[in-house]
């Protein structure tokens, strides 16, 4: 193939594990349940998933760095409810999909402020109940878990527990058979 045509920088950017459907305007790579890969994912969200950042890391080096390569919808990097530090890995969220591409294609495997940077296409965020903790999936073991709670009360209420049937070694060894 001759340099610098959409086939070869798809092969380049397939070889770092990216979107090499998205780029080269193929199918996607087979894999996943309705066949379509984490590149169909790219261009239909825009939103990338970055890891291996540096933990000072802000939303404005992000959006400096991003910027470039098209008009961002959001960028979110995590922190630690402790230490107030990135947790290593942000989200961001182009506009126009296609942004999302480029700047995977472009920066995906560079140096970010002395790291290298990992980028992934990312799924959209869950829209999560604001009354429902943060741990809680909600779902079958959700259910579960309330059957299990009211069970437990149940017994609780219970005048006989088995505190009151519990007999030590002591006395069962002394105790006729």
């Amino acid at each position: 193939a001759v340099a610098g045509t959409d086939t070869d920088v798809a092969a380049d950017v397939g070889e770092n594990g990216t979107a090499l459907a998205a780029i080269a305007g193929g199918a996607g790579d087979g894999q996943g349940d309705d066949g379509a890969g984490p590149e169909e994912d790219l261009t239909e969200t825009g939103r990338l998933f970055l890891r291996n950042l540096s933990f000072d890391v802000t939303d404005d080096d992000l959006r400096k760095a991003f910027a470039r390569h098209g008009p961002l919808s959001e960028v979110t990097v995590p922190t630690d409810a402790t230490t107030k530090r990135g947790k290593g890995f942000a989200y961001v969220q182009y506009m126009f999909p296609e942004h999302a591409v480029k700047a995977l294609a472009a920066l995906d495997g560079t140096i970010f402020q002395g790291r290298l940077l990992h980028m992934l296409p990312a799924k959209l965020p869950r829209d999560r109940d604001p009354g429902r903790p943060r741990g809680d999936r909600g779902g079958a073991d959700s259910s579960f878990k309330a059957e299990k709670e009211a069970r437990q009360r149940r017994e609780a209420e219970r005048p006989v527990s088995w505190n009151s049937l519990f007999m030590g070694a002591g006395p069962v060894g002394h105790a006729p058979a």
